[in-house]
């Protein structure tokens, strides 16, 4: 059975106010915000992920002062 994950998804961009505290409290630097471009590195984020104790971490979520930021399951695309 493979590892589920969560992965941090800028779900309001209209409260997104740029300030850069998911960037600056991931633990790994898994995150980055570029010229309004919302990134995850998700090798990243789930190499620590599946390194920590608990197998979660919601540093990123909760480092959002505004909410905007959110965990949500990962569903890996299938290509044909």
């Amino acid at each position: 059975m493979e590892n589920e994950h969560l992965i941090p998804v800028l779900k309001n961009k209209a409260k997104c106010k740029k300030c850069m505290s998911c960037v600056n409290a991931c633990p790994v630097g898994a995150i980055s915000y570029e010229e309004d471009d919302f990134q995850v590195n998700l090798d990243l984020c789930f190499e620590h992920v599946d390194n920590t104790r608990d197998k979660e971490c919601f540093v990123c979520m909760m480092a959002c002062p505004t909410s905007a930021l959110v965990l949500e399951e990962y569903i890996p695309t299938q290509t044909s």
